[in-house]
């Protein structure tokens, strides 16, 4: 056999046995009315922003960019926390946002990472006004299913109308939230829908993106659920996780 031959033969052997598998990828996504979630992520760790500590299973980093002149990168903790029922009515932004928590008093918002319309902004994140992210990512390594409730989401269609939101699952388009999430609500003092990310084992969530598709629109985030890394579900992916290499 040709010397040639037997390294290419070893080297495809070798990408095989070392590469984790892509395809076949089993991502789900489902959405909940607001009050109806409870029993998809009863048993999950739950972030619900109401202190500026973060939760810190499977590296929970969130990551907010694009439209802002330096991306905002949070694990462990955070700025500050946001009250949406204190949000400004002022410049026309439309505060305050007593229905946008779906859990306390408190959330994350992609604005405040410039002067923006009051003058007030901290400039680094989570406070309500015009200087928002493009882009928010919750950032994790290996978590089976990762949840999070939506609001304040300006769909086109709906009553005021800015942009749609393409979510990205892994580096990988899943679509608009608007096809995704059926029966959604869209406007300003709102909550949009709750979204389940869920991960079919072998394959593992590693980041979550709702990006702004054709304008910047001002989004509020709460109670995000990501797998206890005790529970079952965890175990049964890392056993399937294991299964890829022996």
């Amino acid at each position: 056999m040709p010397a040639r031959f037997v390294a290419l033969v070893a080297l495809v052997a070798l990408v095989v046995l070392t590469s984790p598998r892509t395809s076949h990828a089993a991502i789900t996504v489902t959405g909940y009315a607001y009050g109806s979630e409870g029993p998809a992520i009863a048993g999950m760790l739950v972030e619900n922003f109401e202190d500026t500590n973060l939760q810190t299973a499977y590296g929970f980093t969130i990551r907010m960019g694009g439209g802002i002149t330096t991306p905002a990168m949070w694990s462990g903790t955070l700025p500050r926390t946001w009250n949406p029922s204190t949000a400004t009515n002022c410049c026309t932004l439309g505060g305050p946002f007593p229905a946008n928590t779906w859990d306390g008093s408190y959330a994350i918002c992609n604005g405040g990472f410039g002067t923006g319309s009051t003058g007030l902004s901290p400039h680094n994140g989570n406070y309500w006004d015009f200087t928002f992210a493009d882009s928010v990512c919750f950032l994790m390594s290996g978590a089976p299913a990762f949840g999070v409730g939506l609001s304040n989401v300006q769909s086109i269609g709906g009553p005021t109308g800015v942009t749609n939101h393409e979510l990205i699952v892994n580096g990988v388009s899943r679509g608009l939230l608007e096809t995704l999430l059926p029966g959604y609500a869209p406007g300003v003092n709102v909550r949009f829908r709750y979204m389940l990310v869920t991960a079919t084992a072998p394959d593992v969530i590693n980041s979550v993106c709702i990006q702004n598709v054709s304008a910047l629109d001002g989004l509020v985030f709460d109670k995000a659920a990501i797998t206890d890394p005790q529970s079952p579900a965890a175990h049964a992916t890392w056993g399937g996780l294991k299964s890829i290499y022996r």
